[in-house]
């Protein structure tokens, strides 16, 4: 019985050495690094986009209010040239609202060439962007594949040891797998080892006593006296 058991150990480690591979291997460590650095051009691209969006609305209002003030600076300008003042006090009120407007429009002036320069940068920055994103999308699916190659011979593997387990369980007595499932955490997963012809325990790589050897190849249930696994002969 230990014999099957040992067959089933040897499935169940092939099963962690696949899964531990898919988890270390390089592929998916850079295909990880990829999507990561993916992920976050495109997060900066998107809120560079909406302050793109919110400096466009920005700008469109100071237009706006500059256009306004140009009429109300045009009507003010005539009312002081059209003859219609009657006295200086009016003409000095006039002048000093025109003067007034004047000043906040070369303001608002300034301040729209400062948004349409931000504007023209930040756009430029977004294009310099989604050129780096498409970049990064060509490199990520091409590591992306190549991983995708290794993951599905990786579940190819896994199907055939999942079949190849499911017909040694049906040789194993159900009391035989419940003993064996708890003796897995005394040992790390691996309670039982070969003998191999030179009297070597497989578990902690350490020869035995001939005696120990003997008893186990005459089908005595031993265990090694250094690792305490159980052993057989096949």
């Amino acid at each position: 019985m230990l014999a099957l058991l040992y067959k089933l150990q040897k499935l169940e480690s092939q099963e962690t050495a696949i899964l531990a591979a898919q988890k270390n291997c390089a592929e998916y460590k850079r295909v990880r690094e990829l999507k990561t650095q993916f992920d976050q051009l495109k997060t900066e691209l998107l809120q560079l986009q909406q302050q793109l969006n919110d400096l466009q609305q920005e700008v469109q209002e100071l237009i706006k209010m500059l256009g306004e003030m140009t009429d109300k600076l045009t009507q003010e300008r005539a009312a002081v040239y059209d003859g219609s003042i009657a006295n200086i006090r009016e003409f000095n009120a006039r002048q000093a609202q025109i003067s007034a407007l004047e000043e906040k429009s070369s303001a608002f002036t300034t301040l729209l060439n400062q948004k349409e320069e931000e504007f023209e940068q930040g756009s430029k920055q977004a294009k310099k962007l989604k050129q780096k994103l498409k970049s990064q999308y060509q490199q990520l699916s091409i590591e992306y594949q190549q991983y995708d190659d290794l993951r599905s011979r990786w579940l190819s593997d896994l199907e055939t040891l999942a079949k190849e387990k499911e017909t040694l369980l049906l040789q194993i007595p159900k009391e035989s797998i419940t003993w064996y499932k708890g003796q897995k955490p005394l040992f790390s997963g691996l309670p039982i080892a070969l003998l191999d012809t030179s009297h070597v325990c497989t578990g902690c790589r350490t020869m035995v006593t001939p005696t120990l050897y003997k008893r186990t190849l005459q089908g005595e249930r031993t265990r090694c006296e250094k690792c305490g696994r159980y052993l057989f002969v096949e």
